[in-house]
């Protein structure tokens, strides 16, 4: 799916597979060639009113903060979905949720990201990481915006 994506949208993002589970960010960063404070997470949250579902790309080094985002979002009362939600909104399982190729859910990407050449995301599975240019993680997602995120 996430191949397919890159391929489709002819991004310069790299995907990577790795014969070991990459459990850690430093290792998805490890095999994308990058240091370990280039790594990203991505996560999902739900809107507990409207359930609405909404993306969230930061460093991995840093913490989300729910509360900036959902300030950035205008939504309140944000739940993280657990891996049940986040397989059946997206596709992916929950940590291994990449920041593209995520169809009809709004993104709020970290300003921190912006800075960077590439970063290092989960590539959509155990064994895969995704080393991208952030501002194909803007153009390439749907509804992306830049915010301040995290702590």
């Amino acid at each position: 799916m996430l191949e397919d994506f890159i391929l489709a949208n002819k991004l310069t993002a790299r995907f990577f597979e790795s014969e070991e589970e990459l459990t850690t960010p430093a290792k998805r960063a490890k095999i994308c060639g990058l240091p370990a404070e280039d790594a990203t997470m991505t996560v999902l949250l739900i809107h507990l009113e409207s359930m609405e579902a909404i993306l969230a790309v930061f460093l991995a080094r840093d913490a989300l903060s729910v509360k900036k985002l959902e300030k950035a979002s205008g939504l309140r009362n944000l739940k993280l979905a657990d891996n049940d939600e986040t397989f059946e909104i997206t596709g992916y399982e929950k940590n291994h949720l990449p920041p593209v190729s995520v169809y009809g859910v709004k993104t709020f990407v970290d300003r921190k990201i912006l800075g960077k050449k590439l970063v290092c995301s989960p590539g959509g599975g155990k064994f895969h990481a995704l080393s991208i240019n952030p501002s194909e993680i803007i153009e390439h997602s749907y509804d992306a915006t830049a915010a301040d995120i995290s702590e």
